[in-house]
């Protein structure tokens, strides 16, 4: 006799569906992360946006601005001895819970820098 039986081509099918139902489990979580990596990606930039316009211009108080991320909102946590500054981006579709949140020390007010000569 030559050829496979009914049994042995109905375990291969079975196990090629497993394959690849894991495959497709595989493509949607990536998917997903992905995604995450993305809205992650556009908040940092946004945070780093604000920090460094903090850093050359000076902490002058909080603040808001809206981005393509999310909301970008910074403000003074820290006490006179260590100023610093929060920012964070929010999530437009919930912003309770924040995408991204960065600390960083607040430098002073352009007014009160000493030029160094």
């Amino acid at each position: 006799m030559r050829g496979f039986t009914v049994v042995e081509v109905v375990v291969a099918l079975v196990i090629l569906e497993i394959g690849l139902l894991a495959t497709a489990g595989l493509i949607t979580i990536s998917a997903g992360l992905l995604s995450r990596a993305q809205e992650i990606e556009g908040a940092v930039a946004a945070a780093a946006s604000v920090a460094d316009s903090l850093g050359s211009h000076g902490f002058a108080g909080n603040g808001e601005r809206p981005d393509v991320a999310g909301t970008v909102i910074w403000e003074q946590v820290g006490g006179e001895s260590l100023p610093l500054v929060r920012i964070r981006v929010l999530n437009p579709l919930a912003p309770e819970r924040p995408v991204f949140e960065l600390h960083v020390v607040a430098p002073p007010p352009a007014e009160h820098r000493r030029m160094v000569p």
